[in-house]
């Protein structure tokens, strides 16, 4: 990721990109949220303590599933190591897959337009990194216990399984699916691409999903609430960064100055 950070700053100065970006601030606030992650991973996460901190425990230790919603018991004793794979898998598709897009979009009959590439992965990274960062700010204010903290054979006292709302994976799933998505449409305004695009992005954001429950690592509602982040971050973003001289022509992006 950094590299790629590195690469767009370089390569960030064309209008052939549907983005508009200042490199010095864009770049600032896409390499600050990831500082901020890499800083709560490596400093902060390590030296906090673990343990329950349901609000009923039961007498084997666990916390009482019958104080969760009937919705969320759901996700209880799941731990299905082969979704676990698939929601770790479908979780980097759509940053993978607009980084493609992008590329192959990037191609034109003058050549290569590495500047409007690298514009379009500087935007969806910088949603991707903010829409985490609130993520995991939400994780530790809130140190909802996992699902396996009320599992009979699952319990794990360390601080990571205190940090169950939101999901983490299911947010940057869809942040980047997101702005695949968005990028998509305001590139290709028209034709049937960008809803092969939209489908695809949902399929990965809920592969994504359903693989963290089915895992046992989140519940229903820690997902939606991932969820709910990650496309707010992941539309937000890019259309903030929309260029306001761009127009839509019949069959590509036209620019007006």
């Amino acid at each position: 990721m950094p590299l790629v950070l590195l690469l767009s700053l370089v390569l960030s100065t064309s209008s052939a990109s549907p983005y508009d970006i200042d490199p010095w601030t864009d770049t600032m606030a896409t390499v600050l949220p990831y500082t901020l992650l890499i800083a709560i991973e490596a400093g902060v996460k390590p030296s906090l303590e673990g343990g329950i901190t349901c609000r009923e425990v039961l007498d084997n230790g666990r916390c009482d599933p019958q104080n969760l919603y009937a919705f969320d018991r759901y996700a209880v004793d799941k731990k299905s190591k082969t979704w676990g794979r698939i929601s770790d898998i479908a979780g980097n598709f759509s940053f993978l897959a607009l980084a493609l897009d992008s590329g192959l979009q990037s191609l034109g009959e003058s050549g290569w337009d590495g500047k409007g590439f690298g514009k379009d992965l500087l935007v969806s990274a910088q949603a991707i990194g903010l829409a985490t960062l609130t993520t995991t700010l939400f994780k530790f204010a809130i140190r909802r216990p996992r699902p396996t903290q009320y599992s009979e054979d699952r319990f794990v006292g360390s601080i990571e399984h205190q940090l169950s709302f939101p999901s983490g994976h299911v947010t940057g799933a869809a942040a980047g699916s997101a702005a695949w998505i968005t990028t998509t449409f305001l590139r290709r305004p028209k034709g049937l691409w960008r809803y092969v695009v939209l489908g695809c992005g949902i399929l990965a954001t809920g592969f994504t999903a359903y693989g963290r429950i089915g895992a046992g690592m989140h519940f229903p509602t820690d997902v939606i609430a991932g969820f709910a982040v990650g496309s707010l971050f992941g539309t937000v973003i890019p259309l903030w960064h929309t260029n306001p001289n761009l127009h839509v022509g019949a069959n590509q992006l036209v620019y007006h100055f």
